[in-house]
């Protein structure tokens, strides 16, 4: 409940946690450097250490692997073995928080960057996420089941429709000389790898990580 600034990494899964502890959330949450790393750095890991790594070159100091090979679980660990994992958690927390805050800061300066969206969207969002899933929402079930039903026409739609595209007719008979009963499915990636990078010629400046195929994600 203390007036002290605090820093709290994922901070919508710390304020739940110390609601369902303590029945109060933190006072003065003003850093959540998973936050400012979204902002900075959308596409990459988001977990602790790899943010660790990335901007302040942190060995991994994870313990899943020794606790693993010792059959401990957090019950059972030594004291010793968890106030090293967890204080090196604070440590890279606060670290990060003023590494990314500074950053976040100097784009400030940018056209069009936006500075206060941490400040005025994110943090309180987070807030609030924690609160609703503390609480619950409510949903409206027949308006979603509705709409489901709406979107499942759609689909259809959309797939019968795709698979009327002769450069598909052409890539289905191509399969069925392999596979005979073959029907495109516009949710496979490699096939949709086939076809739009092979037989459509598109490129994607993306890639996969595992691999370093042409991504088809929505990007």
């Amino acid at each position: 409940k203390s007036k002290i600034p605090k820093t709290a990494y994922n901070s919508a899964f710390e304020i739940r946690w110390s609601l369902e502890e303590f029945g109060e959330a933190p006072n003065n949450l003003v850093h959540d450097p998973m936050l400012l790393h979204y902002l900075l750095d959308e596409n990459s890991s988001r977990d602790l250490e790899s943010v660790a790594s990335q901007y302040l070159k942190a060995d991994r100091w994870d313990i899943n692997g020794l606790m693993l090979e010792k059959g401990w679980d957090f019950a059972t660990i030594p004291y010793e073995n968890l106030v090293h994992y967890c204080g090196l958690d604070c440590y890279y927390t606060l670290k990060l928080a003023n590494e990314l805050y500074d950053r976040y800061c100097q784009l400030g300066a940018a056209p069009g960057f936006a500075v206060d969206t941490y400040h005025e969207s994110l943090l309180p969002l987070a807030n609030l996420c924690a609160e609703m899933e503390i609480t619950g929402i409510k949903l409206d079930k027949s308006w979603a089941k509705r709409t489901d039903d709406e979107y499942s026409v759609k689909q259809i739609e959309l797939a019968k429709k795709i698979s009327r595209m002769d450069v598909i007719q052409a890539y289905a008979e191509q399969k069925r000389i392999k596979y005979k009963d073959f029907v495109f499915n516009p949710g496979s990636s490699m096939q949709l790898r086939d076809v739009v990078f092979g037989k459509l010629g598109l490129e994607s400046i993306k890639r996969t990580k595992k691999g370093g195929l042409q991504s088809t994600d929505q990007d």
